[in-house]
């Protein structure tokens, strides 16, 4: 399970992406774009951050494929 971006009052904006094994969770690298309210798929691997908005303008052009 990961749990990715978001906003958090008072931090703003976030780019962190977090994974727990079942376990416990664990930290894992960065989004290179902080966003909220973006979508969010899984394939061969990887979890996709699609669209969503920065702490000014919609990022809808942007994709970025994370690799756990």
């Amino acid at each position: 399970m990961y749990v990715i971006g978001g906003s958090n009052t008072g931090v703003g904006i976030l780019a962190t992406v977090e994974s727990y094994d079942g376990i416990g969770w664990s930290g894992e690298t960065p989004m290179p774009t902080a966003r909220y309210n973006f979508g969010a798929a899984t394939s061969n691997g990887r979890v996709y951050a699609i669209g969503g908005y920065d702490a000014v303008r919609p990022v809808s052009n942007a994709v970025e494929a994370l690799t756990p």
